[in-house]
């Protein structure tokens, strides 16, 4: 009876030995998560690489302007041919729109007559510029054109790995369609597809990341509520019996990934970079009491020495050990898919940041192409005859000198002393600062006179030269101001001469009636 009831006792012991529970308080929910990351981020397609539409209108717009401008009114012509006739047949295009030039200038003539009138004139007139911006058109649509290849888009080397594929290689050990319900292969037992401690890495394990989750989360079926070292519910009893088995419930451990990674599809491939470097510093780092076991992906009990059984004690966990020796790792195959996934991962970001570059040279070189196309439009820039003047060119230019020196001097003068005629004071009671200004009206007055005088033969029974002595012309004023001043001539014919001479600038400067009229028609003016 004592012997029966021991080996009772005995079986019992080695039963919880096997079957003893998991990890219970998310001892394995870090590398969990960076787990999900990449099972997340293998359901994504590959990021795509394209030229944006803005991009590739203005490399259509160059092409078509290029032609235009080579073929010039025979492209127009055709654009008149094709809207009668849409069907019309190559032989039938003017001369130099046929052979292999046919295509092109069919394809410019369409998209000419698809545009507004206003955006047709303006590239009819760059074809028919002689003054130098059909050239300088030219050139900008050549180095936009550099910029595209024959079908209209950017000129960027795209990459041709496949991002995609290579994660699901890593996730699901295998390339191909997303598994509903993926699968691993046990050999032997947990402990031989999960790893064993050194001498024997967990072939399952090695092999697909789902595999490697399966060691870390799955409760063993001798004990189906136990594990609950990923995510806070226990996770379903799996087989852990030799072959190809199913993972059991996979879809609650997608749905633990999600919780975990909620923006996972905003963040995209993003993802992928932070958690493989999380697992592969994992790997190399240091677990166990004696922190001297390395090659380990999840939690580890006790010194470590044990293997990953599904069981939280006796040095053995619910993990996944990659140690061919005490001293080599040998890292998962799933490890080095997910680091390709990665190299293609970077020569697509680095392929849309070239993208990103070309297509703003793009809408540089447009805009440019836009400008010169308005410029060479605007009628102020096109060599149009000069209208004549209203009366003699001489005498025009001569009274708008004067009447721009005049204006000038009086605005330089700052104190209302010094402001007399032809100026005006509008500073009211202010002394000083710029408030002179020509006096528009006495301007009109005094050219109306001397031009009156000149065309009469005028003596000097008018205007200043009536006052026939110093004091009658210190006396010629009007109000304040003084219209004459006895001093001697300037000019060659009374230099010296001592007479009664008017104030004005106009007098000053003898300004012949047929200036003087000039000059009243444009002060009026």
């Amino acid at each position: 009876m004592l012997l029966i009831t021991l080996t009772t006792t005995t079986a019992i012991l080695v039963l919880k030995q096997v079957s003893g529970a998991g990890p219970a308080n998310g001892q394995n929910k870090q590398t969990f998560t960076s787990l999900c990351a990449l099972v997340l981020a293998a359901q994504l397609e590959n990021p795509k690489v394209e030229t944006p539409q803005t991009a590739q209108t203005a490399l259509t717009t160059a092409k078509h302007i290029s032609t235009l401008l080579k073929h010039g009114g025979d492209v127009v012509a055709l654009a008149k041919q094709l809207k009668n006739n849409a069907a019309l047949e190559k032989e039938h295009f003017p001369a130099t729109c046929k052979t292999e030039h046919a295509e092109p200038c069919k394809q410019a003539a369409t998209w000419l007559n698809n545009l507004s009138e206003a955006e047709k004139a303006k590239l009819l007139a760059a074809t028919e510029d002689n003054r130098g911006f059909k050239q300088q058109i030219n050139e900008t649509v050549e180095a936009l054109k550099d910029l595209g290849t024959p079908g209209g888009e950017l000129k960027v080397t795209k990459p041709s790995g496949d991002v995609a594929t290579k994660l699901r290689e890593a996730v699901y050990g295998a390339p191909g369609p997303i598994p509903a319900d993926p699968t691993v292969t046990v050999t032997t037992d947990r402990e031989t597809s999960c790893g064993k401690a050194d001498p024997a890495p967990g072939a399952m394990a090695a092999k697909s990341i789902v595999g490697t989750i399966v060691c870390l989360c799955a409760t063993d079926s001798g004990d189906s509520t136990s594990n609950k070292g990923c995510y806070k519910t226990p996770t379903a009893a799996q087989d852990f019996t030799p072959g190809a088995k199913t993972v059991n419930q996979w879809n609650n451990i997608l749905g633990a990934c999600k919780e975990l990674h909620p923006n996972h599809e905003k963040i995209g491939y993003k993802l992928v970079a932070p958690a493989v470097a999380a697992l592969q510093r994992e790997l190399y780092s240091a677990k166990g009491r004696n922190r001297d076991k390395t090659g380990i992906l999840g939690a580890i009990d006790g010194t470590g020495a044990g293997s990953c059984t599904g069981e939280h004690g006796s040095n053995n966990s619910a993990c996944a050990m990659f140690k061919s020796t005490a001293d080599t790792i040998q890292e998962p195959t799933w490890m080095n898919k997910a680091r390709e996934a990665l190299e293609e991962i970077a020569k697509r970001q680095d392929a849309k940041s070239a993208t990103t570059v070309a297509a703003g040279e793009a809408a540089a070189l447009n805009a440019t192409l836009t400008t010169l196309l308005n410029l060479n439009k605007l009628t102020a820039l096109k060599q149009q005859p000069t209208k004549p003047p209203p009366t003699g060119n001489a005498n025009a230019v001569e009274a708008t000198k004067q009447h721009e020196e005049a204006d000038k001097d009086c605005k330089s003068k700052e104190k209302d002393t010094e402001c007399t005629e032809p100026c005006t004071w509008e500073g009211g009671d202010a002394k000083t600062r710029k408030h002179c200004k020509l006096n528009t009206t006495a301007v009109n007055n005094q050219a109306a006179k001397a031009e009156k005088n000149g065309a009469t033969g005028g003596a000097a029974s008018t205007g200043c030269a009536k006052d026939g002595n110093k004091a009658e012309c210190d006396a010629d004023k009007t109000g304040d101001k003084q219209n004459c001043v006895w001093r001697k001539g300037k000019d060659d014919k009374d230099k010296g001469k001592e007479m009664c001479r008017s104030s004005s600038f106009l007098i000053k400067k003898k300004l012949s009636p047929s200036m003087a009229a000039v000059f009243v028609g444009m002060a009026a003016f």
